[in-house]
């Protein structure tokens, strides 16, 4: 069972605020969208310290300019750093987050690229979540844990995106939309206000 742990911004300790102190941060999966994490936590203040990924043939080499350095189950090794998750697909997300939660507590950072329009008092944004740059969030949304809010998304208000949620790059979702918990929408999507 996942506890759910929402934060209203910018009281979330996870969240990078500007004029905190650089926090080290752990990449879980050394993927395309691990680069684009990389990059945007790096925009975000945060300093990639390392990679970590369950394919052997990846152990030791770098990864973006940093290093890939055991599985996903040495994260016990990093305590003191914080962790995202930059794997796109719901169910494989949901699932390395149990394991991890097996052997611990892991800290989870929030990742919210400066570009984005966002009213980070207002807005409620889950653990370990990921938005992307040039995305708009208006008025009275929240956005689950774990979810991946790719570039450039729009979210219209009153909207809801569940745990573990992935929207791909220019997602529209209208006023009082709902998307569950691992629901995966595709690339330049339309959701018509109200479902």
């Amino acid at each position: 069972m996942i506890v759910r742990k929402m934060y209203r911004c910018p009281a979330s300790p996870a969240l990078r605020i500007k004029g905190e102190s650089v926090k080290d941060l752990v990449i879980i999966g050394a993927s395309e969208l691990g680069k684009e994490v990389a990059w945007l936590a790096k925009r975000s203040g945060f300093s990639v310290r390392r990679f970590l990924d369950d394919n052997p043939a990846l152990k030791g080499k770098d990864f973006y300019r940093q290093p890939i350095l055991g599985s996903i189950a040495d994260w016990t090794c990093y305590t003191d750093m914080q962790f995202v998750i930059a794997i796109a697909a719901p169910r494989v997300k949901e699932m390395i987050l149990a394991r991890m939660l097996t052997k611990g507590s892991p800290v989870f950072a929030t990742l919210v690229d400066p570009t984005v329009q966002i009213d980070l008092i207002e807005t409620e944004i889950g653990v370990g979540t990921v938005i992307c740059a040039g995305t708009i969030c208006t008025a009275d949304t929240t956005i689950g844990a774990h979810c991946i809010v790719n570039k450039l998304c729009s979210i219209g208000h009153d909207a809801a995106i569940h745990d573990f949620a992935t929207l791909s790059p220019q997602v529209m979702l209208g006023g009082h939309t709902v998307i569950e918990a691992g629901a995966e929408i595709g690339a330049a999507s339309l959701v018509r206000q109200g479902l």
